[in-house]
């Protein structure tokens, strides 16, 4: 999808009720094409989002928290590439391993002080 590692970004938390699935990702604040709204469209639910400066940082608060699901709490990618058309299931996890609240708090946690 695309965004500017220079411009204003943002990283966004989602479920998905039918899949049972939580999904953490970046998007481009300046972007045509939102892709909270994407996601939106094909039954995710918004849980929280913040906003960076730059894309870069966006992504880097991104990447952590991957590494930290992945590799600290050995969660894997929950669904694969069929169920999510709109691209972004290697961000997905099985959302009965983890919740929300406990993601967000580390979102929360690396993004203090790079927002």
């Amino acid at each position: 999808f695309g965004f500017s590692m220079s411009k204003k970004a943002y990283l966004y938390l989602m479920f998905h009720p039918e899949l049972s699935s939580l999904k953490v990702g970046v998007g481009g604040s300046t972007n045509k094409i939102d892709r909270i709204s994407t996601h939106l469209n094909l039954g995710w639910v918004l849980f929280k989002k913040v906003d960076f400066s730059t894309g870069n940082l966006a992504y880097e608060v991104e990447q952590e928290i991957l590494t930290w699901l992945r590799v600290e709490l050995g969660l894997g990618i929950y669904l694969i590439a069929e169920q999510m058309p709109q691209g972004g299931h290697t961000e997905t996890v099985d959302a009965s391993e983890i919740d929300l609240p406990t993601i967000w708090a580390k979102v929360e946690e690396l993004s203090r002080v790079k927002r």
